[in-house]
């Protein structure tokens, strides 16, 4: 998700609540907004004022059970670092952590910071750009969906397994039907009975996915036959 623009030189500058503002008084070409009183985030304005540092893209990616932050600035003046900000509602801004920046420099730098601790459903980031004087600004706010990732529910042992294989379920009258497939996705075996055993018979040893098939989806657990 990269940061959309909330400025625009043609129209003026647009808060976060879509009212208007002068553009030539709080935009510059930094993809960040000037405090001048305002409490919301900007990027990407056209505009005449350089500001000291350049934002190019502040983007946000969910990866297992955490969020990756990730920023590029093409420049930088006298930057000390970004404060990384999140909100529930977009209204109440909480600081999560400090990441120190390049001083000044021309060249392109990149930045990541990990949300380890994301809250459930959408919620809402920025940053806060800090120069060593003390003067700030921030980036647009970005919204992002957090989709929580189930635990397993499949349990299968033996694993190794020379035989038959046992399977354990939330909920086994739930169970419509148990598949066993090779690495390369082809259908070797599959077992109506629904009884909580899988016979391994007639497959060779090696590792293979077994598919356990529910009314509303399917659980996989890859097991090994000695």
């Amino acid at each position: 998700m990269v940061a959309q623009p909330f400025c625009s030189c043609n129209n003026g500058c647009i808060d976060a609540q879509g009212y208007p503002f002068g553009c030539d008084q709080y935009c510059g070409l930094t993809g960040f907004a000037p405090n001048k009183g305002v409490d919301e985030g900007y990027s990407d304005a056209a505009c005449t004022n350089v500001l000291p540092v350049e934002l190019t893209s502040f983007t946000i990616t969910q990866q297992a059970k955490t969020f990756l932050l990730q920023w590029q600035t093409v420049s930088e003046t006298d930057n000390a670092g970004f404060e990384i900000q999140s909100s529930k509602d977009g209204q109440n801004w909480r600081l999560l952590d400090f990441v120190k920046g390049n001083g000044t420099t021309i060249e392109t730098q990149d930045y990541k910071w990990y949300d380890e601790q994301p809250l459930s459903g959408v919620s809402y980031y920025r940053l806060k750009q800090v120069d060593t004087d003390g003067e700030y600004e921030y980036s647009a706010v970005i919204a992002a969906n957090f989709k929580e990732e189930k635990d397993s529910e499949l349990v299968v042992f033996p694993n190794p397994a020379t035989q038959d294989v046992l399977y354990q379920v939330n909920d086994i009258d739930e169970v419509k039907s148990v598949q066993l497939f090779d690495l390369y996705g082809k259908l070797l075996k599959t077992d109506w009975t629904i009884d909580g055993n899988f016979a391994l018979d007639g497959v060779d040893a090696g590792m293979y996915l077994l598919v356990v098939n529910t009314g509303a989806e399917q659980l996989h657990q890859m097991v090994v036959k000695k």
